[in-house]
Parts: structure tokens; C-alpha cells; sequence
């Protein structure tokens, strides 16, 4: 079951609503059963149904979801309650009023975080940080800060990035889950369009030869009205919606959506997953400014290898090759 949902989920175009057919009726089927063990929304109860409301309200009913995009993020959202069922892959969640930074406390408590995967949230952060020496700025209460820990020893040193962009996609999967409009930019921060809604900072702990664990410490801006630092270009899920979105909820819809791309980096799917991550970059296409050590250029983007390093082409044809910190974006 596991690989017919990974196959369906990574599969392009019309082959995967193909591929889906069976695998719905199996869905119908058991919808039933299922729903008492693993506590389906009613959004997705309707959906896999075939039925949704339109804008004013009134009940729709359809076969199945209309667009490709729709029956993608439905796949999706499947494929993430059948591995909670069917993966067991361990999972704690700590929840804590205020601390200093949630990837210091989950390095403090290692001995803690004994579990596949380990989740800290806080309400708030008082040395919250970004790449560098970046800060994150939060207003209590209002966003999203946590922190999850795995234990990847399934993922060579040499490809690394590819943790980098499972969280990545995890984050971009749950967000589009509200609204269309988002991106990756290299490295692993969140767009919708050009403003930033999400970054993360990533701390990797080596061990013989091998990885040992990794720490993704994410701050998403959920309800927050108003930025007050210098940052040039954050936005909101209330600034994008207009409405306030659960905490709660959120971060549910992240670590189902992180717990399924563990899944598959256990299972060897390195292509698949950076064919996602590639398909959903920011500046992806198109000729755009970037500046380096040597000032601006232009460029478009070519691709983005295993350990991370990014390659541009610029206007000469000549091909750039840039790790963290070395390039940025002329936003």
C-alpha cells in the first residue's frame, strides 16, 4: 500500500489519475473503518467523498476533484494518514510556553528526544535565530516556532541537502494546504510570491562516518498583523487570508507532511523527492538578478545538487556554482 501511494503521489500529469482510480475506490471503501482510528478533518472527509463547498457556502458534489492540482493535494493528504497508520514511526511532541531557542532545548535534552522524530514548539522565543547571525522576529502567540529532530542515519553525509528538502516540501505542502502562491528559495526558506513567509535553520550532528541527527528549527508567520523589524519583505498567513489560522492545526499538517518525506527518504526515494523540491523552486524559470563577491549579474537557475551547492547559468553562458551565503537573490 505504502509504495502504490508513493508511486501515485510522484508520478506526473495524466498517469497519476490514471494510477489513482483503483486506489480511490480502495479509499471509498474503507473510509468507514478508517475514520475511527486516525480522526479524518471534515474537510478531507468531503473530499474524499467527492464533495466540497463553493464560495458562498453551498454543498458541491463531484466524482472525485476536478483539477490535477487538487487530486495532487489530495494524494498528498492520503498518503500522509495511511503512513501515521501504517509506517509507526514514532513521534513526541513537546510543547513549552517560552525558551530561548527550541534547537538549543532539543540539543540540551537529547536524552529526551528518544523518539523517531521529536517536536518542540514554544509560544514564544527569546533568542529565536535565522542562517547566520539573522534574527526572527515573533509576535507572542501569533506564529509558529518549533523545532523537529530526526535521526537520518539512512542518508549519506554526501547527500545531506536531501533532509534540507524534504522539510522544505513538508512546509510547502502544508502551507499550500490554505492558499496557493508558494515557493522554495534556496536554500530552505518558504515564498509566497516574493515575500517570505517561513525560514529554517538546520544544525546536523555527524557521528562515524555518518548522520547522527538533524535539527530543523522553523519559525512560519501565522498570525501575525503587523512586522516591525527591518526585515525586507516578511508576510503572514493573516496577511495573505485575512482570517487567523490555528497554531494547532498548522503544525499538525507539518509533521504529517514531514513524517510521510522521512518515509520516503528511508525508502531510497533521493530523485523523487529532489525532483519535487527542483519542480517547486522559487526563480525556477526565467532570467533574474543575483549578486556575488563580484556584484550583480544575471542568471537563470539550473539546478540544485544533493549536498546543497546551487548552479546558475548567467548571461555569457557561463555556468556559477555557489554554496550557502556565497549568492543571494536581488529581490
Amino acid at each position: 500500500m505504502l509504495q502504490m501511494c508513493r508511486v501515485a503521489l510522484y508520478d506526473a500529469g495524466d498517469a497519476l489519475c490514471d494510477k489513482m482510480e483503483a486506489f480511490w475506490r480502495y479509499i471509498r471503501a474503507s473510509l468507514g473503518t478508517l475514520t475511527p482510528m486516525i480522526g479524518f478533518s471534515r474537510s478531507i472527509e468531503r473530499l474524499l467523498e467527492g464533495s466540497s463547498q463553493d464560495e458562498n457556502g453551498i454543498s458541491v458534489v463531484r466524482t472525485c476533484p476536478v483539477t490535477k492540482k487538487q487530486k495532487n493535494r489530495l494524494v498528498l493528504e492520503v498518503f500522509c494518514i495511511f503512513l501515521r497508520i501504517f509506517a509507526e514511526m514514532k513521534t513526541k511532541t513537546i510543547k513549552l510556553e517560552q525558551t530561548d531557542s527550541t534547537n538549543r532545548w532539543l540539543r540540551d535534552h537529547r536524552e529526551d528526544a528518544d523518539a523517531d522524530m521529536t517536536v518542540v514548539t514554544a509560544a514564544f522565543q527569546t533568542a529565536g535565530r535565522g542562517q547566520g547571525t539573522n534574527t526572527w522576529e515573533s509576535e507572542q502567540g501569533k506564529n509558529l516556532l518549533f523545532s523537529i529532530m530526526v535521526r537520518p542515519v539512512y542518508v549519506p553525509v554526501a547527500r545531506q541537502y536531501l533532509l534540507s528538502m524534504t522539510h522544505a516540501l513538508a512546509l510547502l505542502d502544508t502551507l499550500s494546504c490554505y492558499t496557493d502562491g508558494f515557493s522554495i528559495k534556496w536554500p530552505n526558506d518558504i515564498y509566497w510570491r516574493d515575500r517570505k513567509i517561513c525560514g529554517t535553520l538546520i544544525e546536523l550532528s555527524v557521528s562515524g562516518g555518518g548522520i547522527a541527527s538533524c535539527i530543523f528549527g522553523t519559525g512560519i508567520d501565522v498570525n501575525q498583523r503587523e512586522f516591525r523589524s527591518d526585515a525586507p519583505n516578511p508576510v503572514s498567513l493573516w496577511q495573505i487570508l485575512g482570517h487567523e489560522v490555528a497554531l494547532d492545526d498548522v503544525l499538525e499538517k507539518v509533521v504529517s507532511h514531514m513524517q510521510a518525506g522521512m518515509e520516503l527518504l528511508e525508502q531510497g526515494c533521493f530523485e523523487a523527492i529532489s525532483q519535487r523540491y527542483h519542480a517547486h523552486l522559487y526563480r525556477r524559470e526565467g532570467w533574474h538578478l543575483y549578486r556575488d563577491s563580484g556584484g550583480e549579474f544575471e542568471a537563470r537557475l539550473m539546478r540544485v545538487e544533493d549536498d546543497g551547492r546551487l548552479w546558475l547559468c548567467d548571461s555569457d553562458g557561463r555556468e556559477r556554482s555557489y554554496m550557502f551565503k556565497e549568492v543571494t537573490f536581488c529581490l
